[in-house]
């Protein structure tokens, strides 16, 4: 087989535009985006073994082999050249991250700058940042803060998934439909969960927020209706190696209740439910919850405005946690408990 090479393209006049494509040489490379502007810098990253050919071209016979014999004609034969797929630059170990604003990926000792927010996320983003506590207290004038909740991530480039959906949760359920795995964790919490528990959950809402925050796998996202509490998500226990990200989610119905939709798992929708104060931390946070279907699209296939997502610069974070505290928003007040009150004590100890 003659070679195929990872190039990455540096366009001049649109540096959004900057990608990586698979090609046999450089000017075939180029070719996909000449119709942008000619001045483009390309760049030879890797060599494409033969073994990752003859996977990426048995998986795109498969594909073609799902298409009508009319859809065929108008395909390649072959996968390349084209725009490289995720998980060829995973299988490379080609890393993202957003750094103050600008998307990079990394391999080995090369950095390169790839698009921009709005472009990554497919959806009209107001492209703001967030460097203090009050950019994000003007963001927030700036929308409907009646109807909007929000959440905080510590980096961009995760997706809007709840847990049970992640991939090291998918690699591990075997045959288990979702749901299936879903009722089974839920089914092992309540048993061994009886225990240490003071008050009995009285639903399977209230069992599935409090196996969320004690970390069990569920379909459920934590969201806040106090946007300094998303602000503090976002950046606690930041590695500080990339921006992190403050999302608000405006949402139109109100939220459900118990009687309608006894348990969540099951259920084909996005729901918004209010939980009751079952827990110190559900109350510090000003909890919210979603529960997420299987086939909900993460926030960067949405093309809902009902998603806004703003990123936090990492150069910035030291100085907005600093501000989050003197406005009483720490560890010890979203996490309620004799631990981090002694957490608290030393910290504080250690600033005077």
């Amino acid at each position: 087989m003659s070679k195929w090479h990872l190039y990455w393209l540096h366009i001049e006049c649109d540096t959004s535009e900057n990608c990586f494509i698979i090609a046999k040489n450089s000017r075939s490379a180029k070719s996909f985006e000449l119709e942008i502007c000619d001045d483009i810098i390309v760049t030879k990253v890797l060599t494409i073994s033969d073994s990752l050919e003859k996977d990426e071209l048995k998986r795109h016979i498969k594909y073609l082999n799902t298409l009508t014999v009319k859809e065929q004609e108008n395909r390649r034969k072959h996968p390349w050249p084209n725009y490289t797929r995720e998980n060829i630059l995973e299988y490379f170990d080609i890393k993202f991250k957003y750094i103050n604003g600008e998307r990079k990926a990394f391999y080995l000792n090369q950095e390169f700058i790839i698009g921009s927010l709005a472009e990554v996320y497919g959806f009209e983003n107001e492209k703001k940042s967030i460097k203090s506590v009050s950019d994000l207290l003007n963001i927030i004038k700036t929308l409907d803060y009646s109807h909007f909740v929000y959440r905080g991530q510590n980096s961009l480039d995760w997706e809007l998934k709840p847990q049970i959906d992640r991939d090291k949760y998918n690699s591990v359920r075997s045959k288990l439909s979702r749901i299936e795995h879903e009722k089974s964790l839920l089914e092992e919490f309540k048993k061994k969960a009886y225990p240490y528990l003071q008050r009995i959950p009285k639903n399977d809402w209230e069992w599935l927020i409090l196996g969320q925050h004690h970390g069990l796998a569920t379909r459920l996202l934590d969201w806040t209706t106090n946007p300094l509490v998303a602000l503090f998500f976002a950046i606690y226990n930041s590695d500080l190696k990339e921006d992190t990200a403050f999302i608000a989610y405006k949402y139109i119905d109100s939220p459900i209740k118990v009687n309608d939709y006894p348990t969540p798992i099951g259920t084909n929708d996005r729901l918004v439910y209010e939980p009751s104060h079952i827990d110190a931390r559900v109350i510090a946070q000003h909890s919210i919850i979603t529960s997420e279907p299987e086939n909900i699209k993460d926030v960067k296939e949405d093309n809902s405005k009902d998603i806004k997502v703003y990123n936090i610069y990492v150069n910035y974070i030291k100085e907005i946690e600093k501000e989050l505290s003197l406005l009483g928003y720490n560890e010890h007040s979203m996490f309620p408990g004799l631990n981090t009150v002694c957490n608290q004590i030393n910290e504080d100890s250690l600033s005077i």
